[in-house]
């Protein structure tokens, strides 16, 4: 499990890239230590935001967070990140990786995962030029579309509240 995170003022998103080893996960458990110290249930996902995090009045307070993966079998190991609260904002998601753009007949598939290291995203926005031209937002990390005949160049940037990422390299499909 990949875990990353981002800071503005007093609000935190995390991302992550759920594991498969060991078995589909069922649940997932956040581990909380700082100024709070719980362990919170989330909903199977790869995001998550909290608002008005406690922190100190001038000096941050220093969190850190375990993610774990859990299933009939048991728990993973925690992935964690480490922050301070509040912050003016911890910094840009780096470049999303991986990024793949493939046809299943008409259908392309366009898929990524975050950047390895880094602030964490909180959204996406797909650029799409050649036959169709457009820039499609979303907090997925993968976009599918029945497409017309034509040539598509496919390219991906990460947001936060902190800035954007540079692009992917871009991908061409070709639809005949």
């Amino acid at each position: 499990m990949h875990l990353l995170g981002v800071v503005n003022g007093s609000n935190v998103a995390l991302t992550w890239t759920n594991t498969y080893e060991g078995g589909a996960p069922t649940s997932l458990v956040l581990d909380v230590s700082g100024v709070v110290v719980a362990t919170i249930p989330l909903e199977l996902s790869d995001h998550a935001a909290f608002l008005n995090v406690p922190g100190g009045a001038w000096v941050g307070t220093t969190y850190r967070i375990g993610l774990r993966a859990q299933n009939a079998a048991g728990s993973s190991q925690p992935a964690t990140v480490t922050f301070q609260v509040p912050v003016p904002c911890s910094g840009p998601p780096a470049v999303p990786t991986g990024m793949l753009a493939y046809l299943v007949g008409s259908t392309v598939h366009v898929d990524w995962t975050p950047g390895p290291s880094g602030a964490a995203p909180t959204s996406y926005v797909l650029d799409v030029t050649g036959t169709h031209v457009g820039q499609y937002a979303t907090t997925a990390r993968t976009l599918s579309a029945l497409l017309k005949t034509g040539s598509y160049t496919f390219s991906v940037e990460a947001r936060n509240p902190c800035g954007v990422s540079a692009a992917t390299p871009p991908q061409t499909v070709v639809v005949q």
